[in-house]
């Protein structure tokens, strides 16, 4: 983990991602200067620029195109990626939002299968993939005060290139209101 990402305590994961991602741009960008645009580092806080002395009237400037292939490649890096995980991750927040509907709902006397059939017919307009979730992702603990605890625990493997994989883990709870049957 970066070191400046160690100090934004209390956000959430997917801001420490979105930091992460822009502390990795940042750092591309300032390579991607360095190599480019003649960029010499006198010590580790400053930097200078070597202008070479031409013998035309004016300085020309600007990105070559190896620079721009370069500059092209990091972004649809980048873009490829957002692709594959932003469904994930909005399927996340269908999850989220169908568990709440259930807490709000009140789950008086309904057993644990009452409530998963309740919770699977919320996903399905969530937008939820079928395979996604599966009843044993889905349970109740009781907590000490007897009040009880929706918990929704998966796994997401998402294929990137070649045999390079995203492997997600969501979990999700929500206090219940009511009594849980048997």
């Amino acid at each position: 983990m970066p070191v400046a990402a160690r100090g934004i305590e209390g956000t959430s994961e997917s801001a420490r991602v979105i930091f992460q991602a822009g502390y990795l741009l940042g750092m591309a960008a300032m390579f991607y200067r360095a190599v480019f645009f003649d960029m010499q580092y006198a010590d580790h806080k400053h930097a200078t620029w070597r202008h070479s002395e031409g013998t035309m009237k004016s300085k020309q400037s600007g990105v070559t195109l190896i620079g721009f292939l370069f500059l092209i490649i990091i972004v649809g890096f980048f873009a490829y990626m957002a692709m594959k995980l932003f469904p994930s991750y909005s399927e996340s927040m269908g999850v989220s939002k169908a568990m709440n509907q259930i807490a709000t709902a009140g789950t008086n006397g309904k057993t644990l299968d009452d409530i998963r059939r309740d919770l699977f017919f919320k996903l399905g307009f969530q937008y939820v993939d079928d395979a996604t979730i599966k009843p044993s992702d889905i349970t109740i603990k009781r907590d000490a005060g007897g009040g009880n605890t929706l918990n929704v625990d998966y796994d997401k493997q998402i294929p990137f290139m070649y045999n390079i994989d995203f492997l997600l883990h969501f979990h999700k709870s929500v206090p219940l209101q009511g009594n849980v049957g048997q």
